[in-house]
């Protein structure tokens, strides 16, 4: 193969990354960078007792529900009232929490239904760490502190804030 060969191949590879990228990006903006969620709906369960559903009154409860799942090996669920979008909090240490933002739908591409599950760490690194639904990644673990931040973010609906990161897993 020429030397032009080769760089035009790298161009092309370059290229489709790049077009990779971008589709990832468009549809996480889309997905985190929303208008406030209306009619949010809360559940705390723990050890398959579940507290029912309840409306989120505000952001303030939202930090408390947050709190409660601390020293209980809980999981806090939020979600819209059409459960395509949603939250997902759980203990998994002293102060330790994995966040998973969902949504269910129909991606644009040639995917179809399904869904589309983000965990959420601290740092960018988060992005490249595995998502998998039988294990926990350490560049996933937040602080009660952090995921409260990214649950009121994601239900003001300005997405995740800044410095944080995400991979994606596709169900």
């Amino acid at each position: 193969m020429s030397v032009q060969g080769t760089v035009e191949r790298a161009g092309q590879l370059q290229q489709l990354q790049q077009d990779a990228r971008n589709d990832f990006v468009e549809h996480f903006e889309l997905l985190l960078s929303t208008t406030p969620l209306p009619g949010l709906w809360w559940q705390i369960s723990r050890s398959w007792n579940e507290s029912g559903w309840h409306e989120v009154e505000s952001a303030h409860q939202l930090e408390g529900l947050v709190l409660r799942l601390v020293g209980q090996q809980a999981n806090l669920a939020v979600e819209d009232y059409n459960g395509t979008k949603y939250v997902q909090i759980t203990e998994v240490g002293q102060d330790e929490f994995v966040l998973e933002i969902g949504y269910l739908g129909q991606h644009t591409h040639e995917y179809g239904w399904g869904t589309y599950n983000w965990r959420v760490g601290p740092t960018v690194a988060s992005e490249d760490a595995p998502n998998q639904p039988d294990r926990f990644e350490p560049e996933h673990f937040l602080t009660s502190k952090q995921a409260i931040e990214v649950l009121q973010c994601w239900a003001a609906g300005t997405g995740i804030p800044l410095g944080y990161g995400a991979s994606l897993h596709v169900y």
